[in-house]
């Protein structure tokens, strides 16, 4: 029976561990497997004491859970609509794009991700920009709309100084440098009157001219979407977290073998959306790890076991702090002597590299740098359940936001 390591750390006990008989899910190690029966009772004898309000959020965060399609992103809903019918280059091949653009914008002229009680504005006004410019220009295309055109047209004239504000690479969508400017340049083909001097039209320009070297190398379009997985593993992870991860068990473990199950046995390599992005990939690791799922770290993570994969990937161009972090606490999770290498050359290489970020002030914006600086003092197998569910609570943000192509939560 292979023994546990946490690198170097010794393991924790099992000897208290009473042995109910195996439940027999996919990939599932007996070891976890038999907890399964007690923790069931315990579910059972904690339902009676629930009270209404409890019943409602249990109900909301299982609709979290269970959710299909990620909320609407208006900068991807444009483009659909720009695609041409069949036979026809002046109908939209999704009229229902279109009306639906015409629904949403906001009262202000935008179009975008929704702003919150306690967002930090300046992630929000970059990803507002794009997505407005790019539901102008699918108005435009099919002539329709006007006056939605307009007040899109006088908040993007009223927010130029964002556009050509540098600010944190994490705070504008990926790529915005280019498309932006891309996006301009046909709303100005099209004869669209922009709310812009020639003056703010050049530099605009000049924005792509420099970032566009640092693309032409690119040899592929790296899969960002869908990210459905990700939101899932994420909400396990913070009901984990916050030690009331006991209340949803049946839907945790319908996700947890859900993305075995795309990850097929015996490492994730099988399904892209886990594969195809870091921090996903991570997260899946140590989730189905810590769970008892048999999945080897060289199939799954042995791609990123020397620090270029990060340096070369779209997550280092980002500086994707949240990316290194998944990584960092996926290398602790061993379980094979054999795989020691791999971990612990991962652990090594994203410690370095978050240690840099905190001292150089350069965590990403959605991440709290006293998470990263505890993470790095404290490994997961020296901290108490109890403790760290508390420090948690305490810590957790509602209002985190990520900048992909678009911004989302």
């Amino acid at each position: 029976m292979a023994s546990f390591s946490y690198g170097g750390a010794p393991p924790p006990s099992h000897s208290g561990l009473r042995h109910y008989p195996t439940v027999h899910r996919p990939g599932l190690l007996p070891a976890t497997a038999a907890c399964t029966r007690g923790g069931a009772e315990l579910l059972r004898r904690q339902s009676r004491a629930t009270t209404p309000r409890t019943k409602l959020a249990e109900k909301m965060v299982r609709e979290k859970l269970l959710m299909g399609l990620p909320p609407p992103s208006s900068y991807d809903t444009a483009w659909l609509a720009m695609v041409p019918a069949p036979g026809s280059a002046r109908a939209s091949r999704f009229p229902q794009c279109v009306e639906w653009i015409m629904q949403n914008q906001r009262s202000d002229g935008s179009w975008g991700l929704q702003g919150r009680q306690g967002d930090d504005p300046s992630l929000l006004i970059k990803d507002a920009l794009s997505s407005t410019l790019a539901c102008v220009l699918a108005l435009k295309t099919w002539g329709v709309g006007d006056e939605h055109v307009g007040k899109g047209l006088r908040f993007i004239g009223h927010n130029l100084s964002s556009v050509t504000t540098d600010g944190d690479v994490g705070s504008r969508p990926v790529g915005f440098n280019v498309i932006f400017p891309g996006m301009l340049a046909r709303c100005i083909g099209m004869g669209v009157e922009m709310p812009l001097a020639p003056a703010d039209v050049d530099g605009i320009f000049r924005l792509r001219d420099k970032e566009l070297p640092r693309w032409l190398d690119v040899d592929f379009v790296p899969a960002m979407y869908p990210r459905i997985l990700y939101a899932r593993l994420r909400m396990v992870d913070a009901l984990e977290k916050t030690g009331i991860s006991r209340s949803f068990s049946s839907e945790i473990n319908g996700i947890l073998d859900m993305t075995y199950a795309y990850a097929s046995c015996p490492g994730l390599a099988n399904d892209e959306e886990i594969m195809l992005d870091m921090t996903t990939c991570a997260m899946a690791f140590r989730l189905l790890r810590m769970h008892g799922y048999d999945v080897s770290s060289d199939a799954s993570l042995g791609q990123f076991s020397e620090e270029s994969s990060f340096h070369d990937s779209i997550q280092g161009c980002l500086g994707d702090t949240e990316a290194l972090l998944e990584l960092h606490k996926a290398s602790q999770v061993q379980i094979r002597e054999q795989e020691t290498a791999i971990l612990r050359s991962i652990g090594s290489w994203s410690a370095k590299l978050l240690e840099q970020q905190l001292r150089s002030n350069k965590v990403s914006r959605n991440i709290d740098p006293a998470e990263v600086d505890y993470a790095l003092k404290h490994p997961f197998y020296t901290t108490l359940d109890r403790l760290e569910h508390r420090r948690n609570i305490e810590h957790f943000k509602t209002t985190a936001i990520q900048v992909l192509k678009s911004a989302y939560r």
